[in-house]
């Protein structure tokens, strides 16, 4: 109880082995997890919409198929083992990209960018594949609707049809996912961090595991359970914005 009476005042206590207070080392490390997984975030998104739009647009198709088995690696490849290949092809291969390390975005935004690419992929291809399974799903129901069928037999363009109709009224059950896929980014960043040596949030916990740092690795659970919380509520928020149905209820 004395504990999280000084977590109410936002004392997390001190590091044993730094001793340096908690919350200076998390509010240190902690731009640069948001700053990866915000980016595989938006690398999911650019992959997965358009991914999960054509394939359902072009359902049992080459296309289609091509799309899923995209999905499907995405989610079952584990990050561990995606992060290493694509450091072994393209920054011991290729040498286009930096295999480890990490740069301020304020400071030297190129060699940021060069840094974020690989870790970012990592993350973003798991979210990716989730999020694009869900859109083909939800998006091909919405298209055997029965008010799809009257806007085509309007005479609307099939593009409108698709974007304007179809996929607005499918895109709650895809954010719901997209919120869910942040929160396992937020963990998966624990081991993407340990193989690209990027100091973020993950890697102090590992290291506080490591050396028994009780009251770092406490601190960093809380962060990571406050962050979750505030995704979810952002979420909860989207819904009303994309429904005016919520709204009006």
């Amino acid at each position: 109880m004395s504990w999280l009476g000084r977590v109410a005042h936002g004392d997390l206590g001190r590091s044993i082995r730094a001793q340096q207070p908690v919350r200076d080392l998390i509010v240190e490390k902690l731009p640069a997890t948001l700053l990866l997984t915000t980016s595989a975030a938006v690398i999911a998104l650019l992959i997965a919409f358009p991914a999960g739009i054509v394939a359902a647009v072009k359902r049992n198709t080459i296309v289609d198929l091509l799309a899923m088995v995209g999905a499907l690696l995405g989610v079952s490849i584990p990050s561990f083992w995606s992060g290493i290949m694509l450091i072994m092809i393209f920054a011991l291969t290729l040498g286009w990209l930096p295999a480890i390390g990490y740069a301020s975005l304020t400071t030297n935004p190129g060699a940021a960018l060069r840094y974020l690419i690989l870790p970012a992929l990592t993350l973003g291809s798991v979210m990716a594949g989730s999020v694009t399974r869900q859109v083909r799903a939800q998006l091909l129901q919405e298209l055997g609707r029965d008010y799809v069928r009257t806007a085509r037999s309007k005479g609307l363009r099939e593009s409108g049809v698709v974007v304007r109709h179809a996929l607005r009224n499918s895109l709650i059950p895809a954010v719901t996912v997209l919120g869910v896929q942040f929160s396992v980014l937020l963990g998966g960043a624990v081991i993407t961090e340990q193989i690209f040596a990027w100091p973020g949030v993950g890697q102090l916990a590992v290291n506080a595991i490591v050396n028994r740092d009780y009251p770092v690795l406490q601190g960093v659970i809380l962060t990571v359970a406050l962050l979750v919380t505030l995704v979810n509520l952002a979420v909860d928020t989207l819904y009303v914005v994309l429904d005016p149905r919520l709204r009006l209820s």
